[in-house]
């Protein structure tokens, strides 16, 4: 169970952090010409989100590397 915590964790991180970037940058969004502040708390949000659901159960270092390097 670690190790499906820490690869939906590390999934949403991505998926969140990516996503805000998307969004300010591709023509058809909504947020289109957004500045870094938006960037920054997206990511930060994308962060804190999946450390708080899964800090508990995994450390929550939301790294695959770090996560192959301890199953080994």
């Amino acid at each position: 169970m670690y190790f499906l915590n820490e690869m939906i964790g590390t999934f949403l991180l991505v998926l969140l952090g990516d996503g805000v970037c998307c969004n300010v940058k591709l023509d058809g969004s909504g947020m289109k010409g957004g500045d870094t502040t938006h960037i920054a708390l997206g990511w930060g949000l994308a962060v804190l989100i999946p450390a708080f659901i899964f800090g508990t159960s995994t450390g929550a270092h939301l790294n695959p590397t770090v996560t192959l390097a301890m199953a080994s």
